[in-house]
């Protein structure tokens, strides 16, 4: 499993994985940055479609 971790505006993106065996939670791994882009597809995998690296030029 992994969880993503993101500031409110995008601008800073991490996230950390875990392994779970039985439902039990068997390792992690460190917390590793990701790209406005990467983060835009992952995004939209799931159905949320967003162009990051437009949205950090508006600001």
């Amino acid at each position: 499993m992994g969880k993503v971790y993101t500031s409110e505006d995008y601008q800073e993106n991490y996230v950390q994985f875990f392994r779970y065996e039985y439902d039990h939670e068997c390792g992690k791994t460190d917390i590793y940055p990701l790209s406005a882009e990467l983060m835009s597809k992952a995004l939209a995998k799931v159905g949320i479609i967003i162009d990051l690296k437009a949205l950090a030029k508006d600001q």
